[in-house]
């Protein structure tokens, strides 16, 4: 069941109170927010997980898929891609003996993808709303079954959304948080070292050894879907 928008910013707020208090930066706060985001939400070694990573990595180096697999995996983003042509198609068509309306059948198009159209978590956390680029090619019998041929493709930017009220706000800040890391130094504590009087066995910071932790930078990165020809079936206009 999903949290609500109070439990994921109690989540948020808990992780910062805990960095504050163990000496830790906001970066390491906003590192700890994002892998309870992907443990929680992520298919462990999944298309989401792999975009949120390469993400983390700041290369902003594009990364390509294919609209094809997308529909073969998601039932929802075949069901809006395939109604929403022939929606637009039939509405030009008309009774289909009028030569001027078949002339102005359209030929190309965008459609929107938003993240409620998605039946699968992984696609739907990978790359969020699209909208998918169509053109149509030609019009095929396959079987007995009217089936046509279009071009799909798409790009669109990897971003998380810190200003939209959205449950997952918090997250989407840690996440934008990480564009500009901060750079993180502490001393690492010595159980060796013992001064006159301390309780025994207790620890304290080697101050002789202060180190510094350099985060990496994250960066949106370009989601390519290369244009693709694909089969769609034709369906029945109304009568």
């Amino acid at each position: 069941m999903p949290l609500e928008k109070r439990e994921i910013d109690f989540i948020c707020n808990s992780v910062r109170f805990v960095g504050n208090h163990t000496d830790h930066g906001g970066t390491w706060s906003d590192l700890q927010i994002m892998t309870l985001a992907k443990a929680r939400t992520m298919d462990k070694g999944g298309r989401a997980e792999h975009y949120l990573n390469h993400y983390l990595e700041g290369s902003g180096e594009p990364i390509y898929f294919s609209l094809r697999t997308l529909m073969d995996e998601d039932p929802g983003v075949r069901a809006r891609i395939i109604s929403t042509i022939n929606a637009l198609r039939r509405a030009g068509e008309g009774d289909g003996r009028n030569a001027a309306i078949l002339s102005s059948v359209p030929k190309a198009g965008q459609i929107p993808i938003p993240q409620t159209v998605f039946q699968n978590h992984d696609w739907q956390f990978a790359t969020g709303s699209l909208n998918v680029n169509w053109r149509f090619i030609e019009e095929i019998n396959r079987n007995g079954t009217k089936m046509m041929k279009v071009e799909l493709w798409t790009t669109n930017i990897y971003r998380w959304h810190p200003t939209e009220g959205r449950r997952t706000q918090c997250v989407h800040q840690a996440a934008v948080n990480l564009q500009h890391p901060q750079q993180e130094s502490y001393f690492p504590m010595d159980d060796r070292i013992h001064g006159s009087g301390m309780v025994p066995g207790m620890v304290w910071p080697d101050f002789s050894k202060k180190k510094t932790t350099n985060y990496k930078a994250a960066k949106d990165f370009p989601m390519i879907a290369k244009p693709e020809a694909v089969l769609i079936p034709k369906t029945a206009p109304y009568r």
